[in-house]
Parts: structure tokens; sequence; C-alpha cells
């Protein structure tokens, strides 16, 4: 993924003019704890986004993370964040049911967020192309790679989260990756209950992999790093999701497909700071360099080799330059 601040800075409309000496607080809402060892990747990378405004506008520009572990309730969480914030960004859903009170009761504070919610700013992610470019891996990988895992006829899947409207644009566009490569595959895709049990994701990718299932994307929350866990000792590989998780499974992961939510929180900050925050929703994905497969690191470059790195990177931009065109997804596919 290249010239990722950039990218973004372009489709947020960003202004390259100074920005005003008002002093601004930025609020970050998150429910997970970015000091936690545990947290999710997710949400620390939001917490990155943060860091980056602050030290570009440290004179400036007042930041703080509200994480929803540290509050007795969402209600007291939001009320303190509306009083104290000129702009509020909510990148994680738990409090969607919450905030539409919020934004009718503080008209002056200026709210964001990743999941729709009346009245309030939205930055879409295109999650059809995060499927994309995971089921386009998983092909090539099945079809080209010399590697012990893959087994003759060897089949691709999926496990996803339960259906939203997220999950349903991630599995419509992995369909539609690994038919881009192989027409004749026929991925396996299940569901889970929920996005928090690992133990019934291991258990599914299992039955998979007994169905000659090796490589296997997961898009299921922390729930998915359950089929991660067994991947090596049982000789399947999988696709990550969201962060560079082959980082924390070197030797299960071939690469991940991910948000750069990062800089994205940065650019939302960035644009509010140059008193530009958009009238309408924004949509974001690999042409504004917020999506994108992580052959960039260590782990991925020593899993995946380099002829097939070549090949989904081409792939990769063919659908950045639009010479690659999802068809328009439908909610019933």
């Amino acid at each position: 993924m290249r010239k990722l601040i950039t990218a973004l800075l372009v489709i947020l409309c960003i202004a390259s003019s100074a920005c005003a000496a008002v002093h601004r607080n930025v609020a970050l809402l998150v429910a997970g704890g970015t000091n936690d060892t545990q947290a999710p990747e997710f949400v620390n990378s939001c917490s990155d986004g943060l860091k980056m405004a602050k030290h570009n506008y440290v004179r400036t520009l007042s930041t703080k993370l509200f994480d929803i572990k540290n509050y007795k309730s969402k209600n007291e969480l939001l009320t303190e964040a509306a009083k104290w914030a000129d702009l509020v960004i909510v990148p994680v859903p738990e409090f969607r049911n919450e905030l539409p009170q919020f934004v009718k009761d503080y008209p002056k504070v200026e709210f964001v967020t990743f999941d729709p919610v009346p009245n309030a700013k939205l930055v879409h992610f295109r999650d059809e192309e995060t499927g994309f470019l995971a089921g386009a891996l998983a092909a090539v990988y099945a079809r080209s790679a010399k590697d012990p895992r893959i087994k003759p006829n060897s089949r691709i899947g999926a496990v996803f989260g339960p259906d939203n409207d997220a999950i349903a644009r991630m599995k419509y566009g992995f369909k539609a990756g690994v038919w881009y490569v192989d027409k004749t595959l026929d991925p396996l895709i299940v569901h889970t209950e929920d996005f928090v049990n690992r133990s019934a994701v291991a258990d599914l990718a299992h039955r998979m992999h007994e169905r000659n299932v090796n490589v296997i994307f997961t898009a299921a929350g922390n729930a998915g790093l359950g089929a991660s866990d067994i991947a090596e000792k049982e000789n399947f590989w999988t696709i990550g999701v969201d962060n560079e998780v082959e980082k924390q499974y070197p030797k299960a992961v071939l690469a991940s497909a991910v948000k750069r939510v990062d800089y994205v929180v940065y650019a939302v900050i960035d644009r509010y700071m140059q008193k530009q925050i958009a009238p309408k929703d924004v949509s974001v994905g690999i042409k504004e360099g917020a999506i994108g497969l992580s052959t960039w690191t260590r782990e991925a470059k020593n899993n995946v080799p380099l002829s097939i790195r070549k090949r989904v990177e081409e792939i990769e931009d063919k659908l950045e330059a639009g010479l690659i065109v999802l068809p328009e997804y439908k909610k019933q596919q």
C-alpha cells in the first residue's frame, strides 16, 4: 500500500492551509483498553492514529482516550466525553445504540463514527475490498504455492462472524476475489455465533481442514484467532483481517487483509483541525490507502513466496486503479 496519508487526505479533502490557532479537544471512544496487552489490535491501531494527530498538533490539540472498561456505564462515558470534547470519534460499534441521543443533546459537538448512527458523520470502509484481497491471496496460494501444507486439490475457505452488513460485504468480496483468480474454486464458508469464542472457531477450522481446506480466511473478530491457534499444529494456513495478525502468529498466518484505521483516525482529526469536516459520509478503501494486504511485513515475506506476492500485489494494484471493478454489492447476496 502506497502513499497512505496522501491518498486519505485527498479523499477526505484535507486542505494544505495552516491549521487554526484555536485549541481543540478530541475524544476517541474504545472498548478494550489500549494499555492492556490483550487489547484488540483494532483498538491499538485507532489509538496510534490519535497519537499521530497529537504529535502533529502538539500546541493546539488535546486528545483523550475513553475506554468503556473504566466506566460504570456507556452513558457515563458518553456524557463525560461529550462535555469535554469538540470532536468525538467512535470507531467501535459498542456505542451505536446510545449515540443517537447524545448526538441530539450535544449539537455543538462533532461526532464521527465507523458504524451508521443517525445524524453522525460516517467513515465507511469498503469491506468488500478487504474480502476481495483475502480471497485472491487464498486462491493464488492454494493454486500456486509449493508448500507441504497445500495438498493436491486443496480447497480454501473462510470463517466469518455473525451476519451484519460489514460481514456480508466481506463475504461477497471474498467470493469475488477467489473467483477472479480461479472460477473453478468452490470456497467453503461458515459463520460463528459470536465474535469472541475462539474455541468454537478452532473447532470449525479443524472440521474444515478435514475437508481438505488448507487456507482459511478468518473474519470473526477475536474469535477468528482460534483458527490461527491450531493452524501450525494441524498443518494449514490462515489469513488474518483488520491488522497484521501474522506478527502474532508468524507460523500460522500467511498475511492479513488490513484496515489502516490509524491513518483514518489521523485523517479525520487532521481534517477537523483544518475546519473541513465533510457534510456527507466518507467511503474509504484501497484507493484511499485504508485497506490492503500486509505483504510488507517480515512475517508475510517469510511465508509468501516472492512470485505469489507479486501476483497478489498486481491484483491489488488493478483494484486500486479501477481496472478491477466489483459489481455493486446487493444485500441479498
